[in-house]
């Protein structure tokens, strides 16, 4: 039965060295001569099976090779002389050449103008190119400096990946979730939800797609670019107020309408210009101002998501059922010396026991 015959890409001297030894290992076993490349290996063959092997396996090696790369290994007299000398060639295992390789790794970056597909394959071809040479790289350490490649439209997803974690993180880890999140975890994306509201690191402002639960709604002006370049327009904004399961109420501001894209977002960027801080534990983000919990997010995956409802129709019964809480966000959180005051105005009715403390603005 005669024997498939494998061809492979003829080392040039341009291409790849790392993968080109992959290959012709692979070939060399697969036609029985891979033990050609170990000068003085014990085994139990007779010496003109072992010559005919060496042969063999020499052959093999000169019909791979271009002819400049060829003359520079035409002198060596056996399969693993020439295999030494395109490593001492062609991958240099010196302290300089590693320090440059690993300078490659912690610089190299990705171009949001380029597909992501070619770049981890750079990315990747400078990792083993970082092993061949036998400078061993721990797997977080990998995994840091792809995170660190990303470009800025996959903030969000870095942000996701690194808060809140209680084990080491994986090379392997972020290559799975980034493959999935080519299409779905750059900082926005216009794909359908439902009511859920997620923490967006990124995002410059809240962003909301339902009209209906706006407050006072304002149409106006503008655009904004998305993590895959594509551009919405803001149709208008105004105020959401959200519940949480306490009881407590917060007034997110300034919430932009954009229909396309069918996401709730809580911009933690935004929160933190504000003044409110955030830390994660335990699989959640709590985000607080000063000693106060002002509302937490449950992870799940790569996402932070905010434990609250959205309260709709409250404008329209401001004087019935919420009236102070309305008139202490109105009068920017006026404390409640100042709201009693305006109270025994006739601004609106106030006992002298209510509690403001479960109502705020963000």
């Amino acid at each position: 039965m005669a024997m498939a015959r494998f061809e492979t890409e003829k080392f040039n001297g341009l291409n790849d060295f790392g993968l080109w030894q992959i290959k012709m290992r692979a070939l060399l076993t697969h036609q029985g001569l891979d033990e050609a490349l170990e000068e003085g290996e014990k085994d139990d063959k007779s010496d003109a099976q072992k010559i005919e092997i060496l042969k063999k396996a020499k052959s093999v090696l000169i019909l791979n090779l271009d002819d400049k790369v060829l003359r520079e290994v035409a002198r060596e007299e056996s399969a693993a002389a020439i295999w030494k000398k395109l490593e001492d060639l062609y991958m240099t295992k010196s302290l300089a050449n590693r320090l440059y390789l690993k300078q490659r790794l912690y610089s190299f970056r990705f171009n949001d103008d380029k597909p992501i597909g070619d770049q981890l394959d750079q990315f990747n071809k400078i990792l083993d190119d970082i092993e061949n040479v036998d400078a061993k790289m721990e797997e977080e350490d990998k995994a840091i400096a792809l995170l660190n490649a990303l470009p800025k439209s996959f903030e969000h997803f870095k942000e996701a990946m690194l808060y809140g974690r209680e084990k080491s993180i994986t090379l392997m880890e972020v290559l799975t979730l980034q493959e999935e999140s080519v299409h779905q975890i750059l900082n926005v994306v216009a794909e359908q939800i439902g009511e859920a509201w997620i923490i967006d690191y990124g995002c410059n402002f809240h962003v909301s797609s339902h009209k209906q639960w706006f407050e006072d709604f304002k149409a106006s002006n503008g655009s904004v670019i998305l993590g895959n370049n594509q551009t919405c327009l803001i149709r208008g904004m105004r105020n959401i107020r959200m519940r949480f399961a306490d009881g407590s109420m917060i007034l997110l501001t300034d919430v932009r309408f954009i229909p396309e894209i069918k996401r709730n977002l809580v911009s933690l960027g935004l929160l933190e210009t504000k003044g409110y801080g955030f830390r994660s534990e335990g699989g959640r983000l709590v985000i607080y101002k000063g000693s106060k919990t002002v509302m937490s997010a449950e992870k799940r995956q790569t996402f932070y998501y905010l434990e609250a409802s959205v309260v709709t129709g409250s404008t329209n019964v401001a004087e019935k059922q919420i009236g102070v809480h309305t008139w202490h966000m109105r009068m920017g959180h006026l404390g409640t010396k100042g709201m009693l005051r305006l109270a025994n105005k006739g601004v609106f009715k106030m006992g002298k026991e209510e509690d403001l403390s479960k109502c705020c603005s963000v």
